[in-house]
């Protein structure tokens, strides 16, 4: 049974079963998307436009941390807090699903740009002998995390019934 883990999922709550199965996958889809368009948009803010007024505010301190690079991730990390949080809280109604699809493409816009402003800004600090290590390190904690999933996670790596006995079923197991 899907519920012997967790009692209330996503899926259950926002109606996603049976005939609207292809919610799920649409909703992921879209947050892709997300990804795809927040890569461009917020690469080219940071790359073209801040560096632009970055340049205009060297000649006022005060003003000086709040342009470029760092002022993208500080949008970007709003803006992935604001639309994970919203969509964290919408009530659990089949009929919401449109708002969740599109606070799943703002949280994808969102993902990509922090990560991609994170990641700049994290090279560009340590200087060219010193980049691909950093690049290298930079990644160490999402191997570790993947690798550690199956003893944190309270459900550890599903695995479908079906892949292990060759039934067809919606059952899960921890096996590999």
């Amino acid at each position: 049974m899907e519920n012997d883990i967790f009692t209330s999922t996503a899926s259950n709550d926002l109606g996603m079963y049976c005939d609207k199965d292809w919610q799920k996958s649409f909703a992921q889809s879209l947050y892709m998307a997300g990804m795809l368009v927040g890569s461009f948009v917020f690469g080219f803010i940071a790359d073209h436009i801040g560096i632009r007024y970055h340049i205009l505010t060297l000649f006022v301190k005060p003003f000086y941390w709040i342009t470029g690079r760092k002022m993208t991730l500080a949008i970007t990390s709003l803006l992935l807090a604001g639309s994970g949080s919203a969509c964290a809280l919408l009530p659990a109604s089949a009929d919401i699903f449109p708002a969740f699809a599109a606070l799943r493409f703002l949280m994808g816009v969102g993902h990509v740009g922090s990560f991609m402003m994170a990641f700049t800004l994290s090279l560009e600090y340590v200087g060219p002998k010193a980049r691909v290590m950093c690049g290298c390190i930079i990644e160490v904690p999402f191997a570790v995390g993947k690798k550690k999933e199956k003893k944190i996670s309270p459900s550890g790596n599903r695995t479908p019934v079906s892949c292990v006995t060759g039934r067809d079923t919606y059952h899960y197991t921890n096996e590999d």
